[in-house]
């Protein structure tokens, strides 16, 4: 079912990067606000018929209908399962910043009956859904699950829990990737500044009891935990740099073998120095985001290093790689010439500069 589905999410992908376009162009106020309506019937009504939500019907018994009225409010569209209300979905213009209309999409849920509560709301602007699980009477303040069109059209894990949710209206799996969402971005903050506690009882004693010293002394002290810190960091750091380099090495490997089995003719636009030069920003992002976020998108001259697939609004730097002769860096408006591909490490400053801007 997840391949049938990637293909037809596939089909929006050239709609996607239409809009993506006109909307990172010089508009005003208005003309971006007008991109609501497109985004709408050219990216989020596809979405759902692909969901098997009729988007044409008000009487079908599995139906998204646009403007539903709900206490007060009218919702974008309320998808009904068997005429069941089942989920409300809020939608926005593409490109729009999702993280400033939560309280919208809440206030459906503050208005409607105890007895009618939706299970879901989504929250999208077509390119981004943000699915949030409800609790009683209210919406869930964090999202359950975010799946990304243009870069998880093709993940069958994401597919998979993404159709259980919308499709199958599955509680249960909704449930645990909200306590899988929440345990990462927990874990995340450790790995980044991890705690007193967490060092002396998660590392120090564990450690002690399976027979590894690392501390000295009879009893642990302030001095032992923050010796400690700054080599759970590295240690963490490295950890995180080896399992990239483990996936480049394995996607060089695939690439190698597509490259062999091609016709003549074929040209690997993804060039090996390409893939090392973006493996490298990766490890360098790593100390202040998950290395999974840097993306790419590959150009005829150039390839473009981005964070959650934004290729223009989260641009990183460009790699001007195509010349292995005349390897070129472009980041903050400038054009850096590289000895080799190693020396994007030499710009590590500017890329962190970069990212750190991006995520705020």
């Amino acid at each position: 079912m997840t391949k049938s589905i990637s293909t037809e999410l596939q089909k929006l992908l050239p709609e996607l990067e239409g809009l993506r376009s006109k909307a990172q162009g010089k508009l005003s106020k208005y003309e971006y606000e007008a991109l609501e309506k497109p985004t709408e019937n050219i990216l989020v009504k596809p979405f759902l018929r692909i969901f098997g939500y009729n988007t044409e019907s008000i009487t079908a018994p599995n139906r998204a209908e646009a403007e539903y009225k709900i206490g007060t409010k009218r919702v974008d569209f309320a998808l009904f399962k068997n005429n069941v209300l089942v989920i409300v979905v809020e939608a926005k213009r593409i490109g729009a910043d999702l993280s400033r209309c939560h309280q919208q999409l809440s206030d459906y849920f503050n208005t409607t009956e105890k007895n009618k509560i939706p299970k879901f709301g989504v929250l999208t602007n077509g390119e981004e859904y943000k699915i949030y699980a409800s609790s009683e009477t209210r919406m869930d303040v964090n999202p359950c699950f975010e799946f990304n069109l243009g870069m998880d059209y093709d993940s069958e894990i994401k597919l998979q829990k993404l159709s259980e949710i919308l499709f199958d209206i599955n509680e249960e799996v909704a449930k645990t990737q909200k306590i899988y969402t929440n345990t990462r971005d927990f874990m995340e903050e450790i790995l980044k500044n991890p705690t007193e506690d967490f060092l002396k009882e998660g590392i120090l004693k564990i450690a002690d009891s399976k027979g590894i010293r690392l501390y000295e002394g009879k009893v642990i002290t302030k001095t032992d935990i923050e010796n400690i810190k700054p080599v759970a960091i590295q240690v963490f750091k490295d950890i995180i740099d080896s399992e990239v380099n483990k996936q480049f090495d394995s996607m060089k490997r695939r690439n190698d073998t597509s490259s062999t089995s091609a016709s003549p003719e074929a040209k690997t636009t993804f060039t090996k120095e390409e893939q090392e030069g973006l493996l490298i920003i990766r490890a360098i992002a790593s100390e202040v985001i998950d290395p999974s976020r840097v993306q790419y998108r590959d150009y005829q001259g150039f390839c473009n290093i981005n964070l959650d697939g934004k290729i223009e609004k989260n641009r990183i730097c460009e790699l001007h790689f195509n010349d292995t002769q005349n390897l070129r860096l472009h980041i903050k408006g400038n054009m850096i010439s590289l000895v080799s591909v190693s020396d994007v490490y030499k710009n590590k400053e500017e890329i962190l500069e970069v990212v750190k801007g991006l995520v705020g």
